[in-house]
């Protein structure tokens, strides 16, 4: 499992206990949620039941609870869905009980956000970005916020997760500028026949 230990997967076993009968609660995530507008920091779960990876579970990711971080519009293509009435994204499992969201998003949150595997909840500590104004492209504007929280422990801030904003942050965000949300296409009006031949009588 990629940037887990066993130790972690045991401390999860230990720790975890059923939300409810049959529900996949010894899954495990990626304990930071870090998005990018161009949707390239991928965040893994794996839901396990009992011993044994689940396939095809649902899985998603609520940020309800932060305003400030921003959705892309979908373009096509993307690994995931959108979530019925709440602002959060939604797929199932692969056959290894893998689901691996290349969120397109931006801004930041301090506030935690729920990451769910079929009917069990894992609580994730806000949201970081290099996109922190949460326009939807990583900008100067973007480094230089990520540059004032130097030295301290905001997680908003705190890109590769080892608990303190440092220079390695502000190079993990170096990396992302220029980075944009990629736009629907706009499509064309609708012509139908009779008005074609209305225009060019």
């Amino acid at each position: 499992m990629r940037g887990w230990s066993l130790a972690m997967v045991m401390l999860t076993l230990v720790v975890h206990r059923p939300a409810a009968a049959g529900c996949s609660w010894l899954s495990v995530a990626d304990p930071r949620l870090v998005v990018c507008p161009a949707g390239d920091i991928p965040f893994r779960i794996l839901a396990i039941k009992g011993p044994f990876p689940v396939p095809n579970d649902l899985t998603s990711i609520q940020v309800d609870a932060c305003p400030a971080v921003h959705l892309a519009p979908f373009v096509g293509g993307e690994d995931y869905a959108l979530v019925d009435g709440i602002p959060g994204v939604t797929r199932n499992t692969d056959a290894d009980g893998v689901a691996d969201y290349h969120l397109r998003a931006g801004g930041v949150c301090s506030t935690p956000i729920y990451v769910w595997v079929d009917c069990y909840v894992l609580v994730r500590q806000g949201v970081a970005s290099p996109d922190q104004d949460g326009d939807l492209l990583v900008g100067a504007d973007d480094l230089a916020a990520i540059e004032s929280k130097l030295g301290s422990s905001d997680l908003t801030g705190d890109l590769d997760g080892d608990g303190a904003v440092t220079a390695a942050d502000v190079a993990f965000a170096r990396l992302h500028l220029g980075h944009a949300a990629e736009r629907p296409t706009a499509a064309l009006p609708a012509w139908s026949w009779g008005r074609l031949k209305a225009e060019y009588r």
